[in-house]
């Protein structure tokens, strides 16, 4: 006795394309190799990594200059608590 397991509409409705559309499934190989079965150039990948610019740790930090990249100190302006005796 063979146990058969439920298969959902949509199941074999695909199952059902496949097996009259052959084609589909090199479309999919076709498809499948844009992204994946690529070969790596890895001089521009050194490239790319030497180029990167050094990202600033948050960078909607309220405190931070954007010109300067310096935390501002003044009156309301930092952190004064510390040098508060």
């Amino acid at each position: 006795m063979q146990i058969r397991y439920y298969e959902s509409d949509v199941t074999l409705f695909l199952r059902d394309v496949v097996a009259a559309h052959p084609e589909i499934e090199e479309s999919q190989r076709e498809g499948r190799a844009i992204f994946w079965d690529r070969k790596v150039d890895f001089e521009a990948l050194e490239r790319e990594h030497q180029s990167e610019v050094p990202l600033k740790g948050y960078p909607y930090d309220s405190t931070v200059s954007a010109k300067t990249g310096l935390v501002p100190f003044g009156p309301g302006l930092g952190d004064e608590s510390r040098f508060s005796e």
